[in-house]
């Protein structure tokens, strides 16, 4: 077993990064391309959600609320990212449209399924599967176009390798938790500290991509 006192501390590490991401994406934010721009407004996102709990007495107890409307603006921009690098094909105007889709759809969710004080686990996995296969969209199209001479020097790129790591991470952990549970696993709690390491990669691949030269 992992001491509790290392899982804590693993577990701020995202949160700063996620600060460190957008700070240094709002420092330079006059200079970042559209897909950078609006990766930094995912990152400034992210952290008020992170720290809303500890300043909004409300939300210390139950931090829910706050990821049922995480979850859309996360899917929202991210869409919004994948959308700018499939400017010119017709994938575009697809994930345009699937935005207020999303949105009715999380609303929907709320009203009959899963109410703001419990997780909204619905929206998550549809964005999960939405999401995964965005990114390994991405690395088909630019490997079998050969659209890029490095495409490691790409914001895409590094975007792609984070979004597929995470979603890839929480559908496995929102869809088979409860199952393991069930079944007495013993190191059900592992998957969230597991979790949380790949999500240091997720947010470490974001910070990469907001230094690569606009696109």
């Amino acid at each position: 077993m992992i001491n509790q006192e290392v899982v804590q501390l693993i577990s701020w590490i995202p949160i700063g990064l996620i600060f460190i991401g957008g700070f240094s994406g709002i420092w330079r934010y006059a200079s970042l391309g559209r897909i950078q721009k609006l990766l930094t407004w995912l990152l400034v996102i992210a952290f008020l959600t992170e720290i809303a709990p500890y300043f909004v007495e409300i939300l210390s107890e139950n931090t829910y609320p706050t990821f049922h409307v995480y979850a859309v603006l996360e899917y929202c921009l991210l869409a919004l990212i994948f959308s700018n690098a499939n400017a010119k094909t017709r994938l575009a105007p697809f994930l345009k449209i699937s935005i207020p889709v999303m949105a009715i759809y999380a609303l929907m969710n709320v009203l009959f399924w899963q109410p703001l004080t419990t997780p909204n686990t619905n929206v998550i996995i549809v964005s999960c599967i939405i999401m995964i296969t965005l990114s390994v969209g991405f690395f088909f199209i630019a490997l079998n176009r050969m659209a890029y001479q490095r495409i490691e020097r790409s914001a895409m790129f590094w975007i792609s390798i984070g979004v597929l790591i995470y979603f890839s991470s929480i559908f496995v952990m929102f869809t088979f938790l409860d199952w393991l549970i069930s079944l007495h696993f013993e190191n059900a709690s592992s998957l969230f500290t597991l979790n949380t390491l790949l999500n240091i990669i997720h947010y470490l691949c974001f910070n990469i991509a907001l230094w690569m030269k606009p696109e």
